[in-house]
């Protein structure tokens, strides 16, 4: 994860500096570039990114490798939006989906907006693919811009095929924050929330 949390901070960083000029097309320009330069190095499995909207929960921008993993053509998840994008989340799924968006959600509302500005939350789910099957994806996000208020306005949203990963534990959502004793496990369907975890210092 340290890896992966460095390009995704590289990618918001690619963004802000560009957005702050009221440019927002220079910004899904940034971020298509920062994917040509990187997406070889994340190794998680094939991913692909998507910048959502929060003004009109529409997709700004979405990488090449939308089509080549999933199927669908780019313009379907452009023109379909979130109506889409849900409807092909396995069915069984979205309750607990919503579940666990709700607890990060209401977390993320009490930490302070600087710390929110520089987390990465996660949730896993399946995706239907074109052909049919469903595939098990790791969905990554962090926050590219905020209002004044601390409104969220733009995510970054990184989409890994996991399907290799032989994954026995259920679902669940992680919020990652530069402290990790704010950090935070939830799952949906159990009445556990884990708060505060520390990893053993690398050498």
């Amino acid at each position: 994860m340290p890896q992966e949390g460095a390009l995704l901070n590289s990618a918001v960083k690619y963004f802000r500096k560009v957005s702050s000029t009221g440019h927002s097309s220079e910004a899904f320009e940034e971020l298509k570039k920062f994917h040509q330069d990187h997406s070889h190095s994340l190794d998680l499995g094939p991913a692909f990114y998507v910048i959502l909207d929060y003004n009109d929960f529409s997709y700004k921008f979405v990488s090449k490798s939308f089509t080549e993993i999933l199927g669908y053509e780019i313009q379907v998840l452009l023109n379909g939006g979130v109506p889409f994008y849900n409807s092909v989340i396995s069915q069984n799924e979205v309750q607990p989906l919503i579940s666990l968006w709700k607890v990060i959600t209401d977390y993320l509302k009490g930490l302070p907006i600087s710390v929110v500005r520089k987390s990465l939350f996660s949730v896993d789910f399946h995706f239907k693919h074109k052909n049919g099957n469903y595939l098990h994806m790791l969905q990554q996000t962090v926050l590219l811009k905020t209002s004044s208020e601390g409104r969220f306005q733009f995510e970054l949203i990184k989409i890994t095929d996991i399907s290799h990963w032989q994954k026995q534990s259920p679902m669940c959502g992680i919020i990652s924050t530069p402290d990790p004793k704010d950090s935070l496990i939830c799952f949906p369907t159990e009445d556990i929330q884990i708060k505060g975890w520390y990893f053993p210092k690398q050498n």
